[in-house]
C-alpha cells in the first residue's frame, strides 16, 4: 500500500514502510501486479521507482495518455499521441526496465492509443485506439519480434482489452 505524507510517497508492506519517495508533483501513479514497481507521471516525464528500495530505476522523458506494467514487472508501455495538422500520430513504446531503454516503437497514424494491456507472458501487448473517423479498434502486436498480428474494428466504443490469467 501507498499513502501521501508531506510530499513524500509512503510505501508499505505488511504494515512494514518500504520506501519513501518524494511525490514532486506526480499525478497520475500505476503500480505493478506485484506493487513492487511504480510509474509515477507528472508533466511530460515518467519515473519508474522500486517501491521495496526506493531507487528510481527508470526515467522516460513523455507525457503519455496512459500507462501499463508487463504482469512480471520486466517492461513498462507508455502511449501518447502527437498532434500535427495532416500529420497526426500515436505512438506505444514498449521499455525493458532492467536494462532502462526502449525496445519497440510502435508509431499509428491518425490513431490514439487509449489503453494498453500486456499478455501475461509479456509477449503481447494489446492496445485499443481510436481512429481519425472516430472507429474504435483493438490491435495486438508481438513484442518479441514487432510484428502487428492483427486488429479488430468494432466500430463504436467497447471496453478496453484484458488478457485472461493464463493469456
Amino acid at each position: 500500500t501507498y499513502e501521501e505524507e508531506n510530499s513524500m510517497l509512503q510505501f508499505y508492506r505488511d504494515g512494514r514502510k518500504l520506501a519513501a519517495i518524494p511525490e514532486n508533483g506526480y499525478f497520475d501513479k500505476v503500480f505493478s501486479a506485484d506493487g513492487k514497481y511504480a510509474a509515477l507521471k507528472a508533466r511530460e516525464i515518467i519515473s519508474v521507482w522500486d517501491t521495496v528500495s526506493g531507487e528510481r530505476l527508470l526515467t522516460i522523458n513523455r507525457d503519455p495518455h496512459t500507462i501499463a506494467f508487463s504482469q512480471d514487472g520486466s517492461h513498462i508501455a507508455t502511449a501518447d499521441y502527437n498532434y500535427k495538422f495532416l500529420n497526426s500520430y500515436g505512438i506505444i513504446e514498449i521499455w525493458d526496465i532492467k536494462e532502462k531503454r526502449m525496445i519497440k516503437s510502435i508509431k499509428m497514424k491518425h490513431s490514439l492509443p487509449l489503453s494498453l494491456s500486456f499478455s501475461p507472458d509479456a509477449k503481447s501487448l494489446a492496445f485499443y485506439t481510436l481512429g481519425k473517423t472516430d472507429e474504435f479498434y483493438t490491435s495486438l502486436y508481438d513484442v518479441t519480434n514487432g510484428e502487428l498480428m492483427y486488429t479488430v474494428d468494432y466500430g463504436s466504443e467497447v471496453y478496453p482489452p484484458v488478457f485472461s490469467p493464463d493469456g
